[in-house]
């Protein structure tokens, strides 16, 4: 208290500054409102009077100068009038601060009353100064409390207590860092009011209220920006929601042009729709913007419009167009272009529609564009649109299998593609391990399937299960149809190979993908082979299955359980039923090969079908051997040992460490089954514990393939490559001749530092890669041969 009375009028001087700069900002603020603005004035103005006539009181206190004795006598008046009209300017600020939609609460009338104090305090305060009610001065011009002194706090303390009742009523309309601050203006001063009877020579209410005040206009304008804040976001959501509904009424109208276009083509149900998806997330892994991506999925949603132009005879003809036909539908990318012409949504929705069908090499149409020149919403659409069309159904042919259609862009990059853009789909097609990406609509997964009418046999198939070196279980129930009980409704397993995952008769119209049969087990123990070397059965409990007799009604129920499981060339097949038990060995014809099962029969009815895969594998010796291995790499070895790799990187040689320099050569011949580019050798670079390839603490740098293909960036190297074509290469089907009659093969493999450059020259192809190794630990490098459905003989080093 004593630095407060020591330096009281300096802070009072320092307050009466910095409220007199606030009254001239809230006066020149034009974001309050008038109401507002104006009581912050008041109530600014008025505590820098308040605290400029109490300094004023302090400093002519006990001048007995006629100019002192005039002084301290308007100074005292003006203080004690301040104090009233500081909480009436108080008032005015909870009117409007209260006040919503232009009417005031329940609290006017104590508003009101406030007013009816503030009023009778004046008045009073006025009568004081010709009774000494208040206050006196004596002999040497010094203030003195008078007897009726305690009346002239009262009025204050009453107007403030009735305006915290008037705050807490109306707390809900009042937000809270408007509202605490109120309270805290409002009840300080009311406690330094009675703290200020007992310490007299200390303006404690004032300097109290002068701080106060402050703090009040700081809030105000905190709430003022937080209004503005809220203002602006509520008109960034008001925006955001009309171009939702924008966007949305723009996708359902192109979406009823699309079902349109469905509409005309039986064969192309959702293409549309899965082009659209399948570009905007290539336009998304391209790097491209959220607006570009939906600028390029509405391209692509409306990249076919055009058809609605084309006749119907010509869209759902039965085969081949012919090539009159065939310069119509050409025509459908000129006729989407004057649709879409005039809808301002995206200038791509006009390029996509009209340059989908051009070539990366110039040689599409309808304007023969090359290269950069066109657009790049309409290469990405060109990539999806091939894709699609590729996995579905045509009038004239089944859905051709992923693995074909992922080698079409491998070859077609640079050519039909843009190389970028193909590169991405590849990838697209190796990260859909569960092939996804195609039109499900007449298909079932095996484990989906919840029911299949099985009439003649050979007509009908589930889809298939790959069988691998974990156990698969397939669980069902199969009822007789009327009429044909006994072992003419017995269910069968079919063990088979096939692109597409789908069992194909031979005579298939419209059949793309080879499908080769292994032979059939029957639930009653009897085995069918086909293509397999030998079916072997090795145990069998086979009890009555007559059931009952043919002509019945009804028939009994099934139900049947069949676990199977492969170790390289051989699988077993372990079947129960409530009148078998059975076991049986196959001898695929190669380890390489791949193998499914599906569920087939005739005349019953299967359903309550599941299959589960363990997850624990089997290993050498878990199945009986009933013929011998089939091997390709047979013959003389190099520096080391032969390989045979049955699988994508199924195998690798043992690691090789890079120095300065080294050669690898060798003798590489594809395996018979092999029918796609990248059935050929690899080489990968890498460090790995002990220089085993894939073993403990393996970080890989760079995978070159034989046939070209650029392989995805790697954690730890940054890889560029670049193939060249050269006049020995003639073309993808005589590289892959050539790949199956077996040839010599090199790689030449440089490195400095944590620069490698790896030179491949196979088959008409040479392929450069340069890789930097991005780890700062400089680690060792190995270099390893593997590859993909490929045998590896002759292997030499040389450095």
């Amino acid at each position: 208290m004593e630095f407060i009375q020591r330096f009281q009028l300096d802070l009072m001087l320092v307050m009466i500054g910095v409220c007199g700069i606030l009254a001239v900002m809230a006066l020149l603020t034009k974001t309050l409102s008038r109401k507002r603005r104006h009581a912050l004035v008041a109530l600014e103005t008025s505590v820098m009077l308040l605290l400029f006539f109490d300094r004023l009181a302090y400093i002519y206190r006990g001048d007995v100068s006629s100019f002192g004795f005039l002084m301290t006598r308007v100074s005292n008046f003006c203080v004690f009038f301040f104090s009233l009209f500081m909480i009436h300017a108080v008032n005015l600020y909870l009117a409007d601060l209260i006040r919503k939609d232009g009417e005031i609460y329940t609290a006017s009338k104590i508003l009101v009353a406030v007013e009816a104090l503030f009023l009778a305090g004046v008045i009073l305060l006025i009568v004081s100064q010709f009774t000494g009610l208040y206050y006196t001065f004596d002999e040497q011009n010094r203030y003195q409390r008078a007897d009726g002194f305690i009346i002239c706090y009262l009025f204050p303390l009453v107007m403030t207590a009735l305006q915290i009742v008037v705050v807490l009523r109306n707390r809900q309309n009042i937000r809270a860092h408007i509202r605490v601050p109120v309270l805290l203006f409002m009840i300080i001063p009311y406690l330094a009011s009675i703290a200020q009877i007992f310490l007299y020579g200390i303006s404690l209410t004032n300097l109290a209220t002068g701080g106060l005040v402050i703090m009040l206009y700081i809030y105000a304008l905190q709430d003022l920006s937080e209004v503005a804040a809220n203002a602006n976001r509520m008109k960034i959501r008001y925006l955001q929601e009309e171009r939702r509904k924008i966007r949305n009424l723009f996708e359902e109208t192109a979406e009823a042009l699309v079902s349109a276009i469905d509409a005309k083509d039986r064969y192309t149900h959702g293409h549309s729709s899965r082009v659209a998806r399948y570009s905007e997330r290539i336009a998304r892994l391209a790097g491209m913007s959220d607006s570009e991506c939906d600028d390029v999925y509405f391209a692509a949603l409306l990249h076919d419009v055009g058809k609605i132009g084309i006749p119907d005879s010509i869209i759902n003809k039965d085969g081949r167009l012919t090539e009159d036909e065939y310069a119509v539908v050409k025509r459908h990318p000129e006729i989407g272009r004057a649709i879409l012409a005039n809808i301002s949504h995206t200038s791509d929705l006009t390029v996509g529609a009209h340059y989908h069908h051009e070539r990366y090499d110039g040689k599409g149409y309808p304007e023969g564009l090359k290269g950069d020149k066109i657009p790049a919403v309409a290469r990405i659409i060109a990539v999806a649109d091939s894709y699609d069309t590729m996995t579905s159904r045509r009038s004239y042919r089944n859905p051709i299998p992923q693995a074909i259609a992922r080698e079409e862009f491998v070859k077609g990059a640079g050519t039909q593609f843009d190389p970028e853009f193909a590169q991405i789909m590849v990838q697209l097609i190796d990260q859909d391990e569960d092939y996804r990406m195609k039109d499900n609509g007449d298909f079932l997964e095996l484990s989906m399937t919840k029911q299949l009418h099985l009439t003649e046999q050979g007509f009908t198939f589930s889809q298939g299960a790959l069988i691998v070196d974990a156990p698969t279980r397939l669980r069902f129930r199969a009822k007789a149809d009327p009429g044909h009980s006994g072992k003419e409704s017995v269910p069968v397993l079919l063990l088979y190979d096939s692109e597409d995952k789908l069992v194909h008769a031979e005579n298939e119209r419209g059949n793309t993908a080879e499908c080769t049969v292994y032979g059939q087990i029957r639930f009653d123990g009897s085995t069918s082979m086909g293509s397999a070397r030998l079916i072997s059965t090795t145990h069998m409990e086979n009890g009555d299955f007559s059931g009952a007799d043919a002509g019945e009604d009804t028939a009994p129920e099934e139900y049947y359980e069949a676990e199977v499981v492969r170790y390289r060339d051989h699988i077993r097949v372990r079947m129960t039923g409530s009148r078998l038990r059975a076991e049986h060995i196959v001898a695929l014809p190669y380890s390489a090969c791949f193998a499914y099962v599906a569920i087939t029969g005739a005349h019953c009815m299967i359903d309550r079908i599941s299959v589960e895969r363990d997850h624990e594998k089997i290993g050498p010796g878990d199945i009986p051997r009933i013929a011998p291995e089939i091997r390709f790499d047979d013959g003389p070895e190099g520096d080391l040992p032969n390989l045979q790799i049955d699988g994508y990187r199924s195998d690798a040689t043992e690691g090789i460490p890079l120095r300065d320099s080294l050669k690898l050569s060798f003798h590489a011949k594809s395996l018979p089954m092999s029918k796609l580019v990248w059935h050929c050798p690899f080489v990968v670079l890498y460090d790995a514990e002990g220089g085993i390839c894939r073993g403990r603490d393996y970080r890989e740098f760079a995978l070159i393939r034989f046939d070209g293909e650029h392989c995805p960036l790697t954690d730890h190297a940054v890889n560029e490559t670049r193939t060249t074509r050269t006049e020995t290469f003639g073309s993808w089907d005589k590289w892959k001749e050539r790949n199956q009659e077996g040839l010599d093969c090199s790689v030449k493999i440089r490195r400095k530092g944590n620069r490698i450059i790896t030179v491949v020259d196979h088959a008409g192809l040479r392929t450069q890669t340069v890789t930097t190794v991005t780890d700062e630990d400089s680690p060792e490098v190995f270099a390893a041969l593997t590859g993909d459905l490929v045998a590896l003989t002759e292997i030499r080093i040389a450095r």
